[in-house]
């Protein structure tokens, strides 16, 4: 038996939303099972994996199935938690990442055993422990539980909850379907998907997670998303309590939302009101573990545990001892009551304090009482919206106004009230400053902080540029509704926090993200924010801060406070890109929920102990080395060759002595491309291969390896370093980001060399092997198709598919048969939102010309397209690929090559 899955809301990110909505009672259930009928199920009899064989369902749920399952390779009877493929989204593979890592660290005989994740295919799952039995939601079914059963059941939960917690983890969605009942009398709790580890006692929800959890169970503070500790569990569970002994959940609205705002604003039924057979000390208990103060409930799973053997419920301590506080206290409380009906009073008067989705694509702006003061249309807290002082106390909104393919953008003030638009600052446009790339920006991130203490917040906009990598985070100032400076990246570097790093009593901005131009490695980088009276009114000429690998600022103010480059594996399952970010005192951690940490110190390097100067010296080393990287490229694109590996064995210098390891690897593989590009290729083969041997991760070093070769000519060493980083170690080599590079750069160079059936074998043994990766082996399986005349599969396309994909797509309508006319106005469209692909674009449009009978434009295309394949192939392994078979359609179509034409 799995646990229960209750249908769910998932909205990322941002302060989104996860709540089940878990009625037994409800009057529509025979409604709602017919939906859940309706969701596809393995049959008894089919294989998962070609381990798991599924004997049956034991539940299901909007997002995932759990089916009573066969291991046959451990010869025993498991249950596997099927991710649900119309539900498949990063939000949901982190909670079930989440799940693992969290049954892994809490091993106890009263919690739910995870044994691993899986993948077979589209499908998903967890193998968890079979427990036979029923869980407390179906028992509850058949009605309320005699008050000694439900005692005897709550104290095993309660002792489950006390090993959760003893492990600084909150559960976060105790609920009867998650509670299951063994048939030998054990009782266990299951689904950590929500679970999360506090510090010091308490965790607070991030901004890229917000509420999760039951809507029936969610304690005040759960519903508020405020912080969480043990308490919060402990409310939850006191709802199952009073639902086992009065047969249903003491608060409930006409709607979620109704539910939320309930717990934050009801006071719950007495249950001995609606079961007068309950004891009158556990109905105390009850109320205890419902009290809306958290203070006032039991503070750990072991004191209620303790009333419950004891048959008495100990009253709350109090804050004050003597009866004449009391009497104080309670005159006070009837004057305020009193004078709440004063509307002139400030107390009175609605604030708003939290941003809340509704689950149909808008948010709610509510106040302290969970009342709806407003709602906005196309808004996801976090990423379009977010919460942000406005200065004399009030607390207004910021939203972005405009999408990806608008260019117009503008960060909107909201008045906290009605969520009108009081006034608006326009958005810079990012596109200048990456030339050639589609002006498709959209927000990635939002970030209100106060950078210099004066009660107003600035706010950092993240724009991300989709499908590919550049990124731009603006910093506007909304107390004079101004842009401060802008953070250029070579990836997508989301605003994540601000933190006075550097001492001089401004916030730096702290963003997190890829260095996709400097070895697909993660990056933390600190950007200075400038007062008001160094900025602009926006453009390419802001103050600035670059990511490393671009040329240096042009508006001669550099806002880098540092930029450091840290694993990648710790990135990966982040949600959505935006990995955990926590911040103390003289430290950064980053990292993933149950995964990989980093810690920064305040400079920027790896935390730990300094000397005197220490930090000073080694973070100079770190500047210059950057600065010999810059000069690395520049020199290479200049043709100076032995000029650039010099400039790069200094920049390696220079890396070692900033004691920075991600650092100094990246400058060795700085090394080895200069190496290559010098000539020198039997020593660029030594040091690549040094690098491999001692990388924690070698496929991108491969990768780049692979790349080179190519560039120089040597097909064949590039096909075996491509092989060599997918079948390499590492997690990268399993699941990570050059997966997708590796396989398309091993097909093109095995298609460039005409070993058409090799390529075919690769992608056999691809597939067999990278279950999650199908949709670019449906790609290149196509193209090898269209290259060797065969008929190949038109494909769905998505803005989110890399350029390539998007270009062979059309050439595969082409070849069955659609309409030259409409397939030529795709290119043009497709033309003006692609960057590196225009000369194939130029080639198709060559094709389609001379199909509709316009020769001559034919000719002038195809001319074109062979100019900048040839101009391309240089630095482009894609366009290597393409070069013969660009040249033999203009020499079809009698277009005179100078120089003759390539390989074919």
């Amino acid at each position: 038996m799995g646990e229960d899955l209750g249908g769910a809301y998932d909205l990322r990110p941002g302060s989104h939303l996860t709540l089940d909505d878990e009625r037994p009672d409800r009057g529509d259930s025979e409604a709602d099972d017919g939906v859940r009928l309706s969701v596809r199920l393995f049959a008894p009899g089919t294989e998962i994996g070609r381990r798991y064989e599924v004997r049956g369902v034991l539940g299901t749920g909007d997002s995932a199935v759990v089916y009573e399952a066969y291991d046959r390779e451990l010869k025993r009877p498991v249950a596997l938690k099927v991710l649900r493929t119309d539900r498949t989204s990063e939000a949901a593979l982190e909670r079930f990442r989440r799940e693992v890592a969290i049954a892994r660290d809490a091993a106890s005989p009263r919690l739910v055993r995870v044994f691993d994740i899986g993948q077979a295919g589209d499908t998903v799952f967890l193998t968890m422990e079979l427990v036979e039995g029923e869980s407390l939601r179906e028992l509850l079914a058949r009605g309320p539980l005699p008050p000694e059963r439900a005692v005897a059941i709550g104290a095993e939960v309660l002792r489950a909850l006390a090993d959760l917690h003893a492990l600084g983890i909150v559960h976060r969605d105790v609920k009867p379907g998650n509670i299951l009942l063994a048939e030998t009398g054990e009782v266990k709790l299951a689904d950590f998907g929500l679970a999360r580890q506090w510090e010091g006692g308490q965790t607070r929800v991030t901004e890229t997670e917000g509420l999760v959890g039951t809507v029936e169970y969610l304690s005040p503070e759960q519903a508020l998303g405020d912080v969480l500790d043990a308490r919060s569990d402990l409310y939850s569970f006191g709802v199952v309590l009073f639902e086992m002994l009065a047969g249903k959940v003491p608060l409930r609205g006409d709607s979620a939302i109704g539910t939320i705002v309930a717990h934050i604003r009801q006071e719950p039924p007495a249950v001995r009101r609606l079961r007068p057979e309950t004891p009158a000390w556990l109905a105390g208990v009850v109320a205890r573990l419902l009290a809306k103060d958290r203070e006032r409930r039991y503070a750990t799973a072991a004191d209620v545990l303790a009333d419950l053997g004891s048959r008495r419920a100990h009253r709350a301590p109090h804050s004050f001892g003597r009866r004449d506080a009391f009497a104080a206290a309670a005159a006070f409380a009837a004057l305020l009551a009193a004078l709440a009906f004063v509307p002139v009073f400030p107390w009175n008067r609605p604030r708003l304090t939290n941003l809340f989705p509704d689950g149909t694509g808008a948010v709610l702006g509510l106040d302290g009482e969970g009342r709806v003061l407003w709602r906005r249309e196309g808004a996801e807290p976090g990423r379009r919206v977010a919460l942000a002082r406005l200065g004399d106390g009030r607390v207004g909104a910021v939203a972005v106004r405009g999408g990806r393919d608008e260019t117009r953008k503008a960060l909107e003030i909201l008045a906290p009230l009605s969520g009108r638009v009081d006034g608006e600052i326009p958005v810079p446009d990012p596109a200048p400053a990456f030339p050639g790339f589609a002006p498709t920006f959209e927000a990635g991130a939002l970030v209100p902080f106060d950078a210099d203490g004066d009660g107003v917040d600035e706010v950092a906009l993240t724009l991300v540029q989709t499908p590919l990598y550049p990124s731009t985070t603006f910093v506007f100032d909304l107390a004079r509704r101004r842009v401060l400076g802008a953070f250029y990246g070579s990836g997508h570097h989301y605003a994540r926090a601000a933190a006075d790093v550097d001492g001089d009593g401004r916030k730096e901005l702290i963003l997190v993200g890829d260095a996709n131009r400097m070895g697909r490695s993660g990056a933390v980088a600190a950007m200075r924010v400038p007062p008001t009276s160094e900025a602009t009114r926006g453009g390419i000429d802001l103050p600035a801060a670059e990511s490393p690998d671009r040329p240096a600022s042009g508006s001669g103010t550099d806002l880098l406070a540092w930029y450091a480059l840290i694993p990648s594996s710790v990135l990966e399952g982040a949600p959505l890109g935006l990995p955990d970010l926590q911040i103390s005192a003289g430290r950064i951690r980053v990292g993933t929920p149950g995964g990989r940490m980093v810690d920064l110190a305040f400079d920027g390097l790896p935390y730990g102990t300094r000397e005197r100067g220490e930090s000073e010296r080694r973070a100079r080393a770190r500047r210059e080395a950057y600065g010999s990287f810059r000069e690395v490229a520049r020199l290479g694109d200049a043709g100076a060759r032995e000029a650039a590996l010099a400039e790069a064995e200094r920049g390696r210098e220079r890396a070692r002595r900033a004691g920075d390891a991600p650092l100094l690897g990246w400058a060795e593989r700085v090394r080895a491309r200069a190496l290559s590009d010098a000539g020198r290729g039997a020593e660029a083969e030594g040091a690549w291969e040094a690098l491999v041997e001692r990388a924690e991760e070698p496929a991108p070093i491969a990768l780049e390896a692979a790349t080179a070769r190519v560039l120089a000519g040597d097909l064949a060493g590039a096909i075996g370093w491509y092989r060599s980083g997918l079948r390499g170690r590492g997690e990268r080599a399993v699941s990570g980001a050059c997966v997708n590079a590796l396989i398309l750069g091993l097909v093109l160079a095995l298609g460039e060399a005409g070993r058409w059936e090799d390529a075919v074998s690769e992608l056999d043994r691809f597939e067999a092997t990278r279950l999650n990766h199908r949709v670019q082996a449906a790609h290149l399986r196509a193209w090898v198709a269209w290259r060797t005349g065969r008929r190949p599969a038109v494909l769905a396309d998505s803005v989110g598919h890399p350029d390539l994909f998007r270009a062979w797509s059309l050439e595969f309508r082409r070849v069955r048969g659609e309409d030259p006319a409409a397939l030529l106005s795709a290119a043009e469209r497709l033309d003006r939102e692609t960057t590196d692909v225009g000369p194939l674009l130029d080639s198709l449009r060559g094709e389609l010309f001379a199909a509709l009978g316009r020769t001559a434009e034919a000719r002038v295309a195809a001319a074109a397209a062979v100019s900048g394949c040839r101009g391309m192939a240089a630095i482009s392994p894609e366009m290597r690929a393409h070069l013969g078979l660009v040249e033999a359609r203009a020499l079809r179509l009698g277009v005179r090559l100078a120089g003759g034409a390539g390989p074919r």
